[in-house]
């Protein structure tokens, strides 16, 4: 065997240590980056603020509440329940007013508003043009434009009744169909009313227009008639005790009517309360049948229709009339064939059609000057 020379040997035995101190090294390395790091996680967790404890719930303030539980004879309309009764209501053809009317949903602004909101929303989807400006240049009706019959601040109070709410229909150009419903031994009368000349132009022209009596089977059809359509709304008056439901009187358009379970459909404007939801059409009836404690009559329902004064006029023409009547305190309608807002010019009976005059050179004429509107504070915006 060759011997190992004593030089190589030496080599081999200086290179062992230093294998041995590189790997004692890398531990007292990694042992110093280790340190490191939990006094980086300590500073962290020195240097965050401590979590915060949980805010406790704000107190709920005694008498103040957030919407209602449906009682069980009503069926929610986004249950599943509901649901089927909307798409059988759909496949029988109860539904056709249903999307006018749920483009215009609105939400009553005040707790008394129920009867202005349902009105608003009939307004609205069957387009009829108020003719005169809500916000800005855009006509378009709100409750706030509801104040020709009472003072919006009494309705605040008590709301509006069933006389009320035709007043204020066909003071802004619907056609009312009213009906009250039929309580055995008792006739149906128009009840008193606090519309006073003042604040209504239209009481000495019959805006009251008569309400008579109908069965449970009047309102059937009635209620088939509207839902049939898009161009007739039906309002509800009835009371919430006989549903079930807290408060008293209210009003919601009708929005579907599913004949083969005889429920219809309540898009309730108070929705901060209720849900839209169905309801069986002889409950709803027998709603209707509770009287009203303030004029001492039965509820009932109004079948809602654009006059054809609203259909064939245009906005422009509505908006003019409007503003002169204004200008004048009312006298324009009588002395130009401008029609009153939302009414149809009337003619006396017995009026023959005037001939038009012969008309004289244009040298003989003289032009009277245009009123100017802007001095009585109206500017053209109002007219838009």
């Amino acid at each position: 065997m060759a011997e190992t020379s004593p030089r190589t040997t030496s080599k081999r035995a200086r290179k062992a240590p230093k294998k041995m101190s590189d790997a004692a090294d890398e531990d007292d390395l990694d042992a110093v980056e280790e340190v490191e790091l939990q006094e980086a996680i300590a500073a962290s967790q020195a240097e965050a603020p401590p979590p915060e404890a949980p805010k406790p719930k704000p107190e709920i303030e005694e008498g103040k509440f957030y919407k209602r539980e449906l009682p069980e004879q009503c069926v929610a309309f986004a249950s599943r329940e509901g649901r089927a009764f909307f798409e059988s209501a759909l496949k029988s053809g109860g539904l056709e007013g249903f999307f006018d009317l749920i483009a215009q949903f609105h939400t009553q602004n005040e707790p008394a508003y129920c009867g202005l909101a349902t009105l608003t929303m009939a307004l609205n989807s069957l387009k009829v043009d108020p003719g005169r400006p809500w916000k800005g240049v855009w006509r378009w009706y709100d409750e706030s434009l509801l104040d020709c019959c009472k003072d919006l601040r009494e309705v605040q109070l008590d709301g509006i009744s069933l006389e009320e709410f035709v007043c204020l229909a066909v003071c802004n150009g619907l056609s009312c169909d009213t009906r009250r419903a039929h309580v055995a031994g008792e006739d149906v009368e128009m009840a008193p009313t606090t519309t006073s000349v003042k604040t209504c132009a239209n009481v000495s022209d019959g805006c009251h227009a008569s309400i008579t009596s109908g069965s449970l089977d009047d309102l059937r059809a009635a209620v088939k008639h509207a839902c049939g359509r898009s161009d007739v709304v039906l309002a509800a008056s009835y009371s919430r005790k006989t549903l079930g439901q807290t408060g008293d009187g209210h009003f919601s358009p009708v929005g579907g009517y599913d004949a083969s379970t005889d429920q219809v459909l309540l898009l309730d404007v108070a929705r901060f309360k209720y849900p839209p939801h169905w309801v069986p059409l002889p409950v709803l009836y027998e709603a209707m049948q509770r009287k009203d404690p303030k004029t001492l009559q039965v509820r009932g329902w109004c079948l809602l229709s654009a006059t054809s004064s609203t259909e064939g006029e245009s906005g422009d023409l509505r908006a003019a009339s409007a503003i002169l009547n204004t200008i004048t305190g009312g006298k324009a309608s009588k002395h130009t064939d401008l029609p009153k807002p939302g009414r149809k010019p009337s003619a006396k009976k017995g009026d023959a059609p005037k001939k038009p005059a012969a008309r004289k050179p244009a040298t003989t004429r003289k032009r009277k000057a245009a009123p100017d509107v802007t001095q009585c504070g109206l500017g053209a915006a109002s007219v838009i």
